[in-house]
């Protein structure tokens, strides 16, 4: 079984052509937060920018990879793309397979969250690490948690490093507490 699962969005340029051709060769598909009328504008700016592939329920993938010709550095405009991507193994991967299967479910009402199949046995990992989904609304409040919990070492990787106060504030203290603190930003 193959689900895809797309930001309307940032795939305005798929065709219907290739929607009906990945439909033909049973691949289930959907737009994930459809526009709505009468707020088109509010629904529009509600988008899932995950970026999650699970195989098997065994392995998983998370990270800012985009899927496109355009971010393979053949473009002279956006020159060589770059971003993070993680691969999974163990237990962590179940925690991408609910996230997946809660946005199918949100956009296609196709419940699939109780199915055993999707959710083989797995060891227990050498890394002791913990998802947490947001839509945005609590992920300052899921920051300062865990940049105040932080006792030795904070990375930050992002595209865009603009702290509230708030953050700011965190970020100094746990400085003070003697916490390594590494940002990584792009260059360009």
């Amino acid at each position: 079984e193959v689900r895809l699962l797309l930001d309307r969005f940032g795939s305005h340029s798929l065709s219907n052509e290739a929607i009906r051709s990945l439909q033909k060769h049973g691949i289930s598909f959907s737009f994930c937060h459809k526009v709505k009328f009468p707020l088109p504008f509010f629904s529009a700016n509600q988008r899932n920018h995950r970026k999650i592939t699970v195989i098997d329920g065994k392995t998983g993938y998370i990270g800012g990879f985009n899927i496109g010709e355009e971010y393979l550095g053949h473009n002279e405009y956006l020159g060589l793309w770059r971003d993070y991507h993680l691969r999974l193994t163990g237990e962590g991967v179940q925690d991408l397979q609910k996230q997946f299967l809660h946005d199918w479910f949100d956009d296609t009402k196709q419940n699939l969250l109780d199915a055993s199949l999707y959710f083989p046995k797995q060891n227990p990992g050498a890394i002791l690490h913990q998802f947490i989904p947001t839509d945005g609304a609590y992920l300052q409040h899921t920051f300062l948690h865990l940049i105040n919990g932080a006792k030795k070492e904070i990375c930050i990787g992002t595209p865009y490093f603009i702290p509230g106060k708030k953050i700011m504030n965190a970020l100094l203290k746990a400085r003070e507490r003697g916490v390594q603190i590494t940002i990584l930003v792009p260059e360009k």
